[in-house]
């Protein structure tokens, strides 16, 4: 197998049978407006250890079967881009990112969601997170918020007996 690197992603075309589709290890990515709505039966997607140019507000309009999207050590700082509420799991590791409380909006079916940090970075994201982002996600049953500077004094939002996490995986140092 042979790989291929791509840089600007406008349109893929001829993917209606990918199940997963992996854009890793790219040295630099601009992802246009719908440019993956062709792959309409992708339940996979990964785009990981990249530098995430752009990424344009509907760059994955059209995935509605979509159920894991890795956006992993990808550079992206914010969520201001729409994401299709069939996901299940949501993994944003490794990135200095804002989670503000629309970051996670109509994913209704988000069963993990996995935000956590290397120690290397030694950036706290307490300030740069809403804990009500959360709140609404009825059926979270895994956030993995490890070494992210937050502790359960200062999320109270657990308490509450409108979320149910089955598993919170918390490494506090």
């Amino acid at each position: 197998a042979k790989n291929v690197y791509l840089k600007n992603l406008n349109k893929i075309e001829n993917c209606e049978n990918l199940n997963f589709l992996n854009l890793d290890e790219n040295s630099g990515i601009d992802l246009g407006d719908r440019s993956l709505e062709n792959c309409t039966n992708l339940k996979g997607l990964s785009i990981s250890n990249v530098n995430l140019n752009s990424v344009g507000i509907t760059a994955f309009y059209g995935l509605n079967n979509l159920k894991e999207l890795i956006l992993e050590n990808s550079k992206i700082l914010k969520l201001n881009f729409y994401l299709p509420n069939s996901l299940e799991i949501l993994r944003l590791s490794r990135n200095v990112l804002t989670i503000d409380s629309d970051s996670f909006k109509n994913l209704i079916n988000l069963k993990e969601i996995y935000i956590n940090q290397e120690d290397y970075y030694g950036f706290q994201i307490e300030d740069n997170f809403d804990k009500n982002s959360v709140y609404f996600l009825e059926n979270l049953e895994i956030l993995d918020i490890s070494n992210r500077g937050i502790t359960a004094q200062n999320f109270p939002i657990f308490q509450n007996s409108k979320i149910f996490i089955k598993k919170l995986i918390q490494f506090w140092k």
